[in-house]
């Protein structure tokens, strides 16, 4: 990179990568609400999010603030299921003591990993999204299952590798049911399309 314009064509292409991965997401998502029967009923942006209109205090965001896809919910709903998928983008600034914004200290590219974490629900709570700092300090440790302290909640995380193609999508999908039935959740099943 030698001059401020080849960095500008690297910031282009960063955008139009993640305008691809974006997409792949949503096709995921749309994927698993028709697999399970459920309807996409909310989400959330853990980074800030911006309104679509309205008055935006430049002085309180951040740049997570523009890439709201960087930690999301997806949030699910059937009858008395309530199950959220998130996708945290990079283990990285969850591994040891990090600030968000000091992104060189971060753990290294290699190292990190791009995850799926499923959370479900066992009883009938009203909320349909998961977002509390107790569910993430649950889910985002080494973890790849974790059952919460009052038996109610459970989450199962999944590398994004693991939903490379149809296939292997298929099979992250099943075990996720297996172990949901595990738990007592009886009321999920795999929709073979």
């Amino acid at each position: 990179m030698n001059t401020f314009e080849d960095a500008m064509g690297n910031v282009r292409a960063a955008f139009r990568l993640l305008y691809a991965f974006n997409e792949r997401i949503i096709s995921l998502m749309k994927y698993i609400e028709k697999a399970f029967d459920m309807s996409l009923v909310g989400e959330n942006s853990y980074c800030g999010g911006l309104p679509l209109r309205g008055k935006i205090n430049i002085n309180k965001k951040r740049g997570w603030s523009w890439l709201p896809l960087y930690y999301y919910e997806f949030c699910f709903a059937k009858e008395n299921i309530q199950m959220s998928v998130f996708l945290q983008c990079d283990t990285g600034s969850w591994e040891g003591e990090v600030d968000w914004d000091e992104v060189d200290s971060y753990s290294g590219i290699q190292e990190s990993k791009t995850k799926l974490l499923f959370a479900i629900r066992k009883d009938e709570e009203n909320s349909t999204c998961f977002g509390t700092e107790e569910d993430f300090a649950s889910m985002l440790g080494e973890e790849d299952e974790v059952t919460s302290a009052d038996g109610k909640r459970f989450y199962k995380s999944f590398d994004l590798v693991r939903f490379k193609d149809e296939n292997e999508t298929i099979r992250a999908l099943k075990e996720f049911v297996a172990f949901a039935k595990e738990q007592g959740v009886r009321d999920i099943d795999f929709i073979d399309n």
